[in-house]
């Protein structure tokens, strides 16, 4: 199902990595250009990224390649699983 977005869901993530090296606005008007580009050919977010020049003068393919990948944007879920199998089932 994340594939059913070419990767935008990924685009708040690559913009806030890349807000880091150029600034905040900057960074959001051009994905925010890339994220066009996905919604008018289709064509995958990752793939635009990783030729755009100026993404890949400032973020590696290996951080793209981490910046898209799934399990990184878990957040606290584990942590919180954790929390509740603690307490669960109920005692008492």
């Amino acid at each position: 199902n994340l594939e059913l977005t070419n990767g935008l869901i990924y685009a708040e993530t690559v913009s806030l990595a890349l807000a880091e090296k150029i600034g905040k606005a900057a960074a959001h008007e051009h994905i925010e250009r890339l994220c066009k580009q996905v919604a008018q050919t289709g064509a995958p977010l990752k793939m635009l990224v990783n030729t755009d020049a100026m993404v890949g003068k400032h973020l590696s393919e290996s951080d793209l390649d981490h910046l898209f990948d799934p399990s990184n944007s878990l957040g606290d879920c584990d942590r919180l699983i954790d929390a509740v199998l603690d307490v669960w089932p109920p005692k008492g």
